[in-house]
C-alpha cells in the first residue's frame, strides 16, 4: 500500500516526464528507483493518462524501448486510396500501383514541400488553396518532400513545456481530405532537427496516424500506370545556394551515382527550377539507342516573404506553390509549372 501512495504522489510529475522519450532506466534514474519497480511505475502511471492522449513505445538506436505521453490525433474515417504500394523492407524504395481504371488521360504528381507549418513563414493561406484544388481534380496525386512542419517554440515557454506535436494535430486535420492522395513522404531537415532536439519527428507521427508511406532518407519511387513504369527520385535536400545556376547544380548532385531516372524532385532551395537533361540509354530487347529525358526539379515553398530571414538577410524572394510531373497514358512524361 505504501508503494502505490509514493506512485500516486509522483504521478504526475512521471507524466510530465513522458512528455518527451523516455527508457526504463531514465525513468529509474529520475524517480531513484529500481528497473524493475520503474516497469511497475510506469504501468500503475499508464491508468492516469486522459482518453485524449496515449502512452506510445518505440525503440531507440541500441534497442531498447522508449516510452512517452502524446496527445491523440483524431482523424475519424481515413479516406479510402484507389491505388495500392509496394514498400521495400530495408530500403527507402517505394512502387506506387495507380488502377489503369481512372478516367484520366494523364496524371500529375505534385511535390508538396516547405510548407513549413507553425512557422511565421508559412503563407497558410496559399497552402490551404492547394488542398483544396488538389482534394477536387482526379488526376492530381502529391507527395511530400520535407520541412512540411516547423514549429517554433513560443516566446517566454520553457523548453520542458513546450509541446512539438502542437502543430502536427493541424496538419493532420488539414491533409485529411487529401490523405487518399498522398503517395508518400520523406523528412526534411526541419522535421530531422525536431527529432534530434525533441525525441520525436511530428511529421512521420502524421503520417503513421494517417498510414502514409514515410521515409526519413530520400525516396526512389515507381509510379505504375497504363502499363507504364514512371520513375522517381526525391531528396528534400541542402544547399545555400543564391544564384539559380547553384541551386540547380545541388539538384544534380544525384547524376554522379543513379541510373536513369525520369524525375529527380529536390526541394529546400526556395525556388521553382526545372531543366530536361536528355541521356542515351541502351535497349537491349529491341537492341537499339534511345534518347530519354531526365528532368531535374527544384520545387518551390510555402513561405511568406516579408519579415523572413530571407528578407532580413537581402536574399531574393522565394518562389511559391508547385511544380507538376505529369505522367500520360501512352507512356512520355513532362514538367509543367
Amino acid at each position: 500500500m505504501a508503494k502505490k501512495k509514493v506512485v500516486g504522489d509522483q504521478q504526475q510529475e512521471l507524466l510530465k516526464f513522458l512528455t518527451r522519450r523516455r527508457t526504463k532506466m531514465e525513468i529509474a534514474h529520475q524517480f531513484d528507483l529500481s528497473l524493475d519497480d520503474a516497469a511497475k511505475f510506469l504501468e500503475e502511471a499508464r491508468g492516469a493518462i486522459g482518453e485524449d492522449s496515449e502512452l506510445i513505445e518505440d525503440k531507440n538506436v541500441f534497442n531498447a524501448s522508449r516510452y512517452q505521453i502524446r496527445k491523440k490525433i483524431k482523424t475519424g474515417p481515413l479516406p479510402t486510396r484507389v491505388w495500392t504500394y509496394q514498400r521495400h523492407a530495408d530500403k527507402p524504395y517505394i512502387v506506387v500501383s495507380i488502377p489503369d481504371s481512372l478516367k484520366c488521360r494523364k496524371l500529375n504528381i505534385v511535390p508538396i514541400s516547405d510548407v513549413v507549418l507553425g512557422s511565421s513563414e508559412c503563407d497558410m493561406e496559399l497552402f490551404d488553396k492547394y488542398i483544396n484544388w488538389i482534394s477536387t481534380q482526379e488526376e492530381v496525386y502529391v507527395f511530400l518532400n520535407g520541412d512540411i512542419l516547423a514549429p517554433v517554440p513560443k516566446q517566454g515557454v520553457p523548453k520542458e513545456d513546450y509541446d512539438p506535436l502542437v502543430f502536427a494535430y493541424v496538419l493532420a486535420q488539414k491533409i485529411l481530405s487529401i490523405r487518399h492522395k498522398i503517395l508518400w513522404a520523406q523528412q526534411g531537415d526541419d522535421e530531422a532537427k525536431m527529432a534530434r532536439n525533441d525525441g520525436l519527428d511530428p511529421l512521420k507521427i502524421v503520417c503513421e496516424k494517417l498510414d502514409i508511406p514515410y521515409f526519413d532518407e530520400p525516396v526512389y519511387a515507381d509510379i505504375c500506370w497504363k502499363g507504364n513504369v514512371f520513375t522517381f527520385f526525391c531528396l528534400h535536400g541542402r544547399t545555400r545556394a543564391i544564384q539559380k545556376g547553384a541551386k540547380l547544380n545541388a539538384a544534380l548532385r544525384p547524376r554522379d551515382f543513379q541510373e536513369h531516372s525520369m524525375f529527380t524532385v529536390m526541394s529546400h532551395a526556395g525556388d521553382a527550377i526545372s531543366k530536361d537533361i536528355p541521356r542515351i540509354c541502351q535497349d537491349q530487347r529491341n537492341f537499339v539507342l534511345v534518347e530519354r529525358s531526365e528532368y531535374y526539379l527544384i520545387s518551390p515553398s510555402f513561405k511568406r516573404y516579408f519579415g523572413s530571414d530571407a528578407a532580413r538577410k537581402g536574399y531574393p524572394p522565394f518562389s511559391k506553390g508547385a511544380i507538376s510531373c505529369r505522367l500520360y497514358a501512352d507512356g512520355t512524361y513532362k514538367v509543367s509549372s
